[in-house]
């Protein structure tokens, strides 16, 4: 039953009240999609990887939760970790700088890049030497974060 209160009496012994807050919440954005295979920053030291136990894989976006589910190949299943702890601990693979093996058209062979790139400069790089756009990571020579990223 409600009824109209002129001066309010506060029994905080007694009741339990919501405030609300004035400002505004904000809403949290998360930093990788759906799909998105990330990788721990610690692990981009140069350290060699493993394609199927050192990376996650972004299965859903839960932002009423602010929750990612992934799937860790590690140990086979899927977990839950915060947006915000994944955000600032994780990397995405395609953003980190890799060794990278492609088929190069002119020598028929498959050839390593003398140079770490990130997934964007290796196409771009591989548009002016070849015409076969199909590079793979060499994950066993490890990865590391570009300068800006660290």
């Amino acid at each position: 039953m409600y009824e109209e209160c002129v001066t309010p009496d506060w029994n905080w012994d007694y009741m339990i009240y919501r405030i609300k807050p004035k400002f505004k919440i904000e809403e949290i954005k998360p930093k990788f999609k759906k799909g998105d295979t990330i990788v721990h920053n610690v692990l981009c030291n140069g350290t060699p990887l493993n394609k199927d136990n050192n990376f996650l894989v972004v299965e859903d976006i839960n932002l009423s939760e602010e929750k990612y589910e992934v799937y860790n190949k590690r140990v086979a299943t899927f977990e839950f970790f915060d947006i915000e702890t994944i955000d600032e601990e994780y990397v995405n693979i395609d953003d980190c700088l890799w060794y990278w093996e492609y088929y190069d058209d002119n020598y028929e062979a498959f050839t390593k890049t003398d140079l770490r790139y990130n997934k964007e400069d290796c196409i771009d790089y591989l548009r002016r030497t070849t015409s076969y756009l199909t590079p793979t990571p060499i994950y066993q020579l490890g990865a590391r974060l570009p300068k800006d990223k660290k």
